[in-house]
């Protein structure tokens, strides 16, 4: 199985080589692919200077396009490792995802990572997610918005085009369950930036709300085609 890992990131200058030097340092994982998304620092050369292969967009389009564009060059790979650009050192906890896809046990296993807290927000856009899985999916999720997880290339190739900007991670559960793929989670010890209970933080969580309805209004419209 020939396993590789894409990481879509931006603005991530301080953790992206780290990110990238933890999962170079699985033998199993053959490649990293850094999608930098227009970022306006220096996330591209921190990291090609840690190793990744790094696909830099000329706009910044978001994070479902992101993917998009960077599966296009994983021809080839059995196995995609998704890890995001901020996760740092914590990204090792994120291969242990990988196991139960290589093995052939599931053919999507996603991260759940531990509570923020009080550096989080208050999970509103995180309940709002989980009962738009539920209601376009039957499946149940414990992480519905995370962005970490293994899975086949077969499972990605079929659930593309993914939704666009935030959306894609929760979409992505949902369309992989309603097309019949094994679909499950477990807990991962990570973690990654938390804009918390600031301006900014309610902001990104009311884009991320706003991504999430987009994505789900057309899945909802077509009703649940597979239960889990």
């Amino acid at each position: 199985m020939r396993v590789a890992a894409i990481v879509p990131a931006y603005n991530n200058e301080r953790t992206i080589a780290e990110t990238v030097a933890v999962l170079l340092s699985d033998p199993r994982i053959e490649s990293v692919l850094v999608v930098d998304d227009a970022s306006t620092d220096g996330t591209s050369a921190e990291a090609r200077a840690a190793g990744a292969q790094v696909l830099r967009l000329q706009n910044n389009s978001g994070k479902g396009t992101a993917l998009e564009r960077g599966l296009g060059d994983m021809d080839g790979t059995d196995v995609v490792l998704m890890v995001d650009g901020d996760t740092g050192k914590s990204a090792l906890g994120a291969i242990e995802l990988i196991g139960p896809v290589i093995d052939g046990y599931q053919d999507m296993v996603i991260g759940i990572l531990p509570s923020a807290g009080g550096r989080g927000g208050f999970g509103t856009v995180k309940r709002i997610a989980a009962v738009l899985i539920r209601l376009s999916a039957g499946f149940r999720a414990q992480a519905p918005l995370s962005g970490q997880r293994a899975m086949t290339k077969k499972l990605l190739d079929a659930c593309r085009p993914f939704a666009r900007g935030f959306g894609v991670d929760s979409a992505l559960t949902a369309d992989a369950v309603r097309a019949g793929f094994r679909v499950a989670e477990m807990p991962v010890d990570m973690t990654h930036d938390h804009r918390g209970r600031s301006v900014a933080g309610f902001r990104h969580r009311a884009i991320q709300g706003i991504h999430l309805l987009r994505a789900f209004l057309p899945r909802l419209r077509r009703g649940r085609t597979r239960y889990s």
